[in-house]
């Protein structure tokens, strides 16, 4: 085998894939509730404790994230708005119930990913859940907001004007004008909508005042009959209708239903209002969790996910609308990305463990990791003289493929190689064939499989010879006693 194995790697234990990343949860970094592995798991028997112990660190690291982002929005409204509501109790207790869900015993489990998925899946929706209605009574709540400051302006410029009240009138016009503007927050909107409203029923306390001391109190009651307009069942659903309209563009500016309704009847007319409010409620919650989508899109853009991922992401961002559909569809993307980087990160960490317990090491070794990851060839020392084991991991396809090589100085000496030094080669080979084999044993006791695709047995003319003139030196080196570097490093 010396000359060449191919091999392919396997991570021993189910890896886990999502089919419902909507619901999936979160791994420590990506700061997304709904996307992001939850992690491969690999099972051995002599680390059962400690196996489990990592897992519910990270599962209630998983489930304190998801609860500090339903907190934060939680602590933002309840400043925004003087709210008195409290969801997060009651997400705290689902999540001590999923935490106590996850038992010592799903390690030993076969469906052990599929279980630990669900667990962290039903916490995720009630979290995503929570988080919908914390931003639709947001939602609500801006609505409000808006239709308060129409009718005051409504009621205001309805109502007959007295000099005497001028100064009062102006105060109430120029908060009117304020509130066209623009804000710094909601909430300095909010307070001057509370002002406009004070300045309102202020001013209308006073008109009733200065009509009672006038002795008009009835001319007073009658302008409020006369303001008073007769309006038929009819013109009311028509008015209604055309009211749910404008709210729905709010949302969707491509609504169209319902263009014409001057002729309908009466019952036809009804059936409308029920079929627009229905639609308003639909757009409505499409524009929430589209916004939401938005945001955690935002927090995937920052990832290391490829090109095309990235631009599905930014395309997906600029949208108008978001379904749940298109969601999950990059949402699954990402899964497979970060838990095909896992799965390497593993493989390869266990690759340098196994290699370093029999003896080998390369240079710099956070570096030649990296090349591994990226697909580049490294070259670990071995036991003997000019003697390396090249080394490559294909990341896609997640094959290794080792080789015994031999490095000389010159290209002349690698053209008028000894059949001496051949035989030596050959012998070499033979050595690193066991060796490999431990390699494998190493390996699968550390929770990978080696799947040898290829195997080629050493042959005379199998070895590899590299040319590295660095050689000569280090050789001249070794003769004046110096000690000879180790850990060569050829690209």
């Amino acid at each position: 085998m010396s000359a060449v194995e191919v091999s392919t790697v396997t991570v021993l234990g189910n890896t886990m894939t999502t089919t419902a990343a909507i619901n999936i949860g979160v791994m420590s970094g990506i700061g997304v509730i709904g996307v992001a592995a939850v992690g491969i798991w690999v099972y051995q028997k002599q680390q059962d404790t400690k196996v489990f112990e990592h897992n519910q660190k990270m599962l209630k690291k998983e489930f304190d994230f998801m609860l500090s982002e339903v907190e934060k929005l939680q602590e933002r409204l309840t400043g925004q708005f003087n709210f008195t509501i409290d969801y997060v109790s009651k997400l705290k207790k689902e999540a001590q119930l999923g935490l106590e869900a996850y038992t010592m015993e799903l390690i030993k489990d076969p469906a052990h990913n599929l279980r630990y998925a669900k667990i962290v899946e039903d916490f995720s929706l009630q979290a995503k859940e929570t988080i919908y209605r914390l931003k639709a009574l947001e939602s609500q709540t801006f609505e409000e907001m808006e239709n308060k400051i129409e009718r005051i302006t409504h009621a205001f410029n309805q109502t007959p004007k007295d000099a005497t009240l001028e100064l009062q009138a102006h105060k109430i016009d120029a908060i009117r004008q304020k509130l066209q503007g623009e804000f710094a927050s909601w909430q300095e909107k909010f307070s001057l909508v509370s002002e406009y409203q004070v300045a309102w029923d202020d001013y209308t306390k006073e008109q009733k005042a200065l009509a009672m001391q006038k002795g008009i109190e009835g001319l007073v009651e009658g302008m409020e009959e006369q303001s008073i307009v007769i309006v038929s069942p009819i013109d009311r659903l028509r008015a209604s209708i055309d009211e749910f309209k404008e709210k729905i563009k709010k949302y969707d500016l491509a609504y169209s239903r319902f263009g014409d309704i001057a002729s309908l009847s009466e019952e036809r007319l009804k059936m409308v209002l029920e079929s627009i409010k229905l639609d308003y409620g639909k757009a409505k919650e499409v524009a929430i969790w589209s916004e939401m989508y938005r945001e955690d899109l935002a927090k995937l853009a920052v990832l290391e996910l490829g090109s095309e991922v990235g631009s599905k992401i930014s395309t997906l961002q600029n949208q108008e609308r978001i379904t749940q559909e298109e969601f999950r569809s990059i949402a699954d993307e990402v899964n497979a990305i970060i838990l095909a980087k896992q799965e390497r990160a593993i493989a390869l960490n266990k690759l340098k463990e196994s290699l370093d317990a029999m003896g080998y090491s390369v240079v710099n070794e956070n570096e030649s990791l990296q090349k591994l990851e990226n697909g580049e060839m490294v070259y670990l020392d071995t036991h003997e003289e000019d003697y390396k084991i090249m080394l490559k991991f294909n990341p896609q396809t997640m094959d290794i493929t080792t080789r015994i090589v031999r490095v000389v100085a010159t290209q002349e000496e690698r053209e008028n190689i000894s059949s001496y030094q051949k035989e030596k080669d050959l012998q070499a080979a033979h050595r690193w064939c066991s060796r490999h084999d431990k390699l494998t044993h190493l390996l699968k006791i550390n929770g990978i499989e080696l799947n040898t695709k290829l195997r080629i047995e050493p042959q005379y003319n199998d070895l590899t010879y590299i040319v590295d003139a660095s050689i000569a030196s280090q050789k001249s080196q070794s003769n004046q006693t110096i000690p000879s570097t180790r850990g060569l490093s050829i690209d």
